[in-house]
C-alpha cells in the first residue's frame, strides 16, 4: 500500500496545496471507501448465509448434494455383482 500511495496518489494532488495534506486527505478518502465497501460486503455475506441456512433452501441443497453424491453408484456396472469388477470381461 505504501508503494501505491507514494507512486499513484501524487498525480491526483493539486499543485497549489501542500502535498502532504493532500496525500493525507486522499489516503483518508481511500480508507473510508475501503471501510464502506468491506462493511457492505459483510452485510451481503451475512444475509446470504442466513438465506442459505433457511429450512427450505437447506433441504433443497442437501437433497441435491445427496443425490449427486450417490448417483455414480447407481450405474449398472457397479450394482451388478459386488464380487465382479466392472472392468473384467
Amino acid at each position: 500500500m505504501a508503494v501505491f500511495f507514494a507512486s499513484v496518489l501524487p498525480q491526483f494532488a493539486p499543485e497549489r496545496q501542500g502535498m502532504l495534506s493532500a496525500l493525507v486527505a486522499l489516503g483518508l478518502v481511500f480508507s473510508a471507501l475501503t471501510f464502506v465497501w468491506l462493511a457492505l460486503y459483510a452485510v451481503v455475506v451475512a444475509r446470504a448465509g442466513a438465506f442459505l441456512r433457511g429450512s427450505r433452501v437447506r433441504r433443497a441443497i442437501e437433497l441435491s448434494s445427496g443425490w449427486v453424491s450417490r448417483w455414480p453408484w447407481k450405474s449398472a456396472e457397479c450394482t451388478a455383482s459386488p464380487n465382479v469388477s466392472p472392468w473384467s470381461s
